[in-house]
């Protein structure tokens, strides 16, 4: 599971985004990952970052969407 709280959000933050997750996905597939789940109460997130969206939860009346990655 991975998960990621943005504060603020500009250009220049998405830029830096965009590096550090190609980063830690190269990484992970180094290390033998194929795979990558998260729940998010944000799915435009998840889709902006190239997630599948895979299912939805609620839990105590807030909806969280599961997303997937497969790495290669």
């Amino acid at each position: 599971m991975i998960h990621c709280d943005i504060s603020e959000w500009s250009l220049k933050v998405a830029r830096e985004l965009d590096t550090a997750v190609n980063s830690l996905f190269e990484d992970l597939v180094k290390r033998g990952y194929v795979r990558l789940l998260t729940m998010s109460p944000n799915p435009r997130f998840c889709e902006y970052m190239g997630g599948e969206l895979v299912g939805k939860y609620t839990h105590e009346d807030k909806e969280y969407w599961g997303f997937r990655w497969e790495l290669k």
